[in-house]
């Protein structure tokens, strides 16, 4: 599906007669914005068109570093609960062993 369909961009005065930009999802809400005003619109619509252009050509990065931190803290987990002492708190909180 062509980006186009699925958002649309908007340039629009203000009271002051200043001119923005806003980038609007199939939904209607605004998802960004130009952040600056412009004095004419043709400014307005050539930022915007700028903007679109950076966006399409924007690399798509995946920051994994949750994941290998998710890894350590389970493999960090199952170790102390490999650990003698936590086996046996775990029976007595079972009710299986007499208490420590």
């Amino acid at each position: 599906m062509a980006i186009e369909r699925i958002t649309k961009y908007k340039v629009k005065q203000n009271r002051a007669g200043k001119w923005f930009w806003d980038e609007i999802a199939a939904n209607g809400e605004t998802i960004d914005t130009s952040g600056q005003s412009f004095s004419s619109q043709a400014a307005a619509v050539r930022a915007c068109e700028n903007a679109k252009a950076r966006a399409a050509a924007a690399p798509i990065e995946v920051d994994s570093s949750a994941v290998g931190m998710n890894t350590l803290m389970r493999s960090l987990a199952a170790k102390r609960a490999a650990q003698p002492e936590s086996q046996q708190l775990a029976s007595w909180l079972l009710g299986e062993s007499p208490a420590l």
